[in-house]
């Protein structure tokens, strides 16, 4: 019985080192959240460090996850009105400035490519223009991707197969939702939709073709669209036009290439799902009550094809996750009595499918990352 009770304590330890390694997360982190919680906790659960408690820290912000399943943040920092970079090294943070030209930094997005470099996406507030920076080893490099009118906001990036990066953002001047695609010497700009008030809450992934597939807001009808590259032309669709909706979009793809979108509806305060079976638009209510100005989602799709997203509770005041478990959705709070936090959420599912949100505090003015595990 002892020799039993040996054994299991070991293989639990080893299970929680591993655990946490794969999280990208260290148990010994500086941070008064993360040591409320020490080795002998075994069971599974929501973790929650801080980023950056910095005063100036916004909630622009964006994150993605490395080959080791370690989180990379971009975000905005009004202090001195650029973009900062944050990734954990597996035991601690390290944050870095990017110093880039003005004011600049608001609306980032953050992709890796292959090599786990970080190329990120923002828009420059005193040129109004669109514009890109990447590591490429040594260094930060910065490219202007499209500088015609104020263009630029409501940005989102994406990595094809050749590490070469693709855009969808908001152009303010000609009021249309536009494209960019790096090409290998420059960039391919297109307008991808032009009818009405269209491009607002952009967000974009790429198919297994590397064709984009885009979800934005329609303003002037209050819809939510999707548009996607079928090689030669754009084909545009309104997925939701029920009431004032599309708000805080988000999409991801399934392994047979086929979309899967949370987001906002503005007229009943809810937060709901769409997503393409083959032939039809399927639409699902996931919570309601969030208040005016709830969602905030971020959605992403694990192995089995099933949706995760996180989003803001605003009537509760609450950081949320759902995930879709064969038959009903299943909600969770992450964490309460903390006051208005948990928004602004950018949401990616580490080599396991256990989720990991970074999430803006606006109670306490913090950048903060949750992740679920050991």
């Amino acid at each position: 019985m002892r020799y039993l009770t040996t054994r299991r304590l070991l293989l639990a330890t080893v299970s929680l080192v591993v655990a946490v390694l794969i999280c990208g997360c260290d148990i010994g982190a500086e941070d008064e959240e993360e040591n409320e919680w020490g080795i002998g906790d075994l069971l599974p659960r929501w973790r929650v460090i801080f980023v950056d408690s910095s005063p100036g820290v916004t909630w622009h912000s964006s994150l993605a996850l490395d080959s080791k399943d370690y989180p990379h943040v971009s975000y905005y920092y009004s202090v001195n009105e650029n973009l900062k970079y944050a990734v954990w090294t597996g035991s601690k943070w390290q944050i870095e400035s990017i110093y880039l030209e003005g004011d600049a930094g608001y609306w980032n997005s953050i992709a890796l490519d292959n090599m786990d470099y970080p190329h990120i996406t923002y828009y420059g507030v005193d040129i109004g223009d669109l514009m890109y920076v990447y590591w490429t080893g040594s260094e930060w490099e910065i490219k202007a991707v499209d500088d015609v009118g104020s263009v630029g906001s409501d940005t989102s990036i994406a990595i094809d197969s050749q590490n070469y990066p693709h855009i969808s953002y908001y152009s303010w001047s000609s009021e249309s939702l536009k494209y960019a695609q790096w090409v290998g010497s420059e960039w391919n700009i297109q307008t991808v939709d032009s009818e009405g008030y269209p491009g607002l809450y952009s967000s974009l992934a790429l198919d297994s073709w590397d064709y984009p597939h885009i979800s934005y807001h329609e303003a002037t009808n209050g819809e939510l669209r999707y548009a996607h590259w079928t090689g030669n032309v754009w084909e545009i669709q309104a997925v939701d036009s029920e009431g004032f909706v599309g708000l805080d979009t988000s999409i991801a793809l399934d392994n047979l290439d086929r979309p899967h979108i949370s987001y906002f509806d503005w007229t009943d305060q809810e937060l709901k799902y769409a997503h393409w079976t083959g032939s039809v638009w399927e639409i699902q209510t996931v919570d309601t009550g969030l208040g005016d100005w709830g969602g905030h989602t971020s959605i992403a799709v694990d192995g089995q094809n099933q949706p995760h997203i996180s989003y803001f509770d605003r009537t509760n005041q609450e950081l949320k996750y759902a995930t879709w478990a064969a038959s009903a959705w299943i909600i969770k709070t992450i964490n309460t009595d903390l006051g208005d936090w948990g928004g602004h959420t950018s949401l990616a599912l580490n080599s396991l499918d256990y989720p990991c949100i970074l999430f803006f505090d606006d109670n306490n003015k913090d950048l903060k990352y949750a992740w679920y595990g050991y």
